[in-house]
């Protein structure tokens, strides 16, 4: 049996977000991933490991990248296990670089200048597989890089093909593939970079299609669980995989339903239960977890509906819990829950409250001619003008709202509206 270590979109020097200190992003950071990595490797005693792809973040963390590759190459070359690769989008230009630097025989980078290349793990100097392997030769790539492919021998070595791009999206800049076309290529399995979420295609439809995602979790868009795959193949049988839960961060998107919730204690009850149940849930089968990161949204309906962000005041900041070795923050609290009222009933009415509520019921069921499109026209272009103001200039991660988005932010601040009313309507 042989037995791989295979990851991808490592991208050494850069450190996870949302952490509590720079301290904590530094032990989290991409390059402690690699170097557990290695160490995996080793203590497991694979035959090789595989990299798919932007090793390296970007071309000027050059020098800080290269003290951790070369640690970890040499302790695995050291350890008599080879690691193959290919360069992606972020390292086209450097990883060569760095490669050439270095000088490790039991590296190999497969692929240079966007030509197909492969290479063979030997065993006590008798090859038992073959690596096949293609890596970006500039920055982007408009072109199905298996139209440079030529035939492949379907009998002698197992084969593992390593390729970065982006599967099944035809106008992507980053290697367009396509899912159909990478099944048709005799080889035991397609090891992918440039996804950072984990994905295995294997339905015994031709190879196993693997996106082994990032091994380290690196900011809120990389939920899930996250780290390096074990691969094993033997002679007549389809490759097994195996996930290692290695990322010592885990962003998550946790939904609290606050149905039934009337009251502050309620709430607090509801809250905090959640989130450590949750915990216990995330840190059961991943050792290695240090921190989680919360995004917390807030839905179904209470009665308290218009306090709750009030009630999310009141929480301490610096608030976090803890089960064992790993800590639970909140990064962000979302509300879009809704008052505990039949809008339908509400909506009879012809009050300000009554029209509200009408309203509220056509953005949550939108049709083209009813009048609330006009409103969530004006809604985007408002959020999409401050976007653009001088104020938000430096926020690089916001991006143009979506119409779904638009429309949330607007059911959301219309029931705190809608709650005000309410209140103010009992107490006259």
């Amino acid at each position: 049996m042989i037995t791989l270590l295979c990851t991808g979109d490592l991208h050494i020097g850069r450190r996870p977000t949302r952490l509590a200190s720079p301290e904590s992003a530094g032990h989290c950071s991409c390059a402690a991933m690699w170097d557990a990595i290695v160490e995996t490797a080793i203590r497991r005693k694979v035959d090789a490991v595989v990299l798919t792809g932007d090793v390296v973040d970007r071309e000027n963390r050059f020098f800080e990248a290269i003290g951790p590759l070369e640690r970890g190459l040499t302790s695995l070359g050291a350890a008599n296990i080879d690691t193959f690769a290919v360069s992606g989008n972020h390292d086209f230009d450097v990883l060569p670089g760095l490669v050439d630097a270095l000088n490790e025989p039991t590296f190999h980078l497969l692929g240079r200048d966007g030509q197909w290349e492969t290479a063979e793990l030997r065993r006590q100097g008798e090859p038992v597989a073959k690596f096949l392997g293609w890596s970006f030769p500039e920055e982007h790539v408009l072109a199905d890089p298996l139209d440079l492919l030529g035939e492949i021998d379907p009998s002698g070595l197992p084969t593992v093909a390593l390729i970065h791009g982006d599967l099944d999206v035809p106008q992507s800049r980053y290697a367009p593939l396509s899912s159909r076309r990478l099944r048709a290529v005799p080889v035991a399995a397609w090891l992918l970079g440039h996804i950072h979420a984990p994905r295995l295609i294997d339905d015994n439809a031709g190879p196993t299609i693997l996106y082994p995602g990032s091994p380290q979790a690196m900011d809120p868009g990389e939920t899930g669980t996250h780290g390096p795959w074990l691969m094993e193949i033997e002679p007549g049988a389809r490759p097994r995989f195996k996930q290692l839960p290695l990322s010592r961060v885990c962003y998550d998107a946790l939904d609290i339903d606050l149905t039934g919730v009337n009251e502050k204690s309620a709430f607090r009850t509801r809250y905090f239960d959640t989130l450590r149940t949750r915990l216990n849930h995330l840190t059961a089968n991943a050792p290695s977890l240090e921190f989680v990161v919360w995004r917390v949204r807030l839905t179904g309906r209470t009665g308290c509906h218009g306090q709750l962000n009030e009630f999310l005041g009141e929480i301490d900041a610096e608030f976090e819990l803890t089960r064992g070795q790993t800590t639970g923050i909140v990064e962000r609290n979302t509300v879009d829950s809704r008052l505990a009222i039949d809008l339908n009933e509400l909506a009879r009415a012809t009050d300000p409250p009554g029209t509200l509520a009408k309203v509220l019921l056509e953005l949550d069921a939108p049709s083209v001619d009813d009048p609330s499109q006009a409103l969530l026209q004006d809604a985007i272009e408002a959020i999409e003008r401050a976007r653009q103001s001088n104020a938000y200039a430096q926020v690089t991660e916001d991006s143009p709202p979506t119409r779904d988005e638009a429309r949330r932010l607007l059911v959301q601040q219309g029931m705190f509206l809608l709650d005000a009313l309410m209140t103010r309507k009992e107490h006259q």
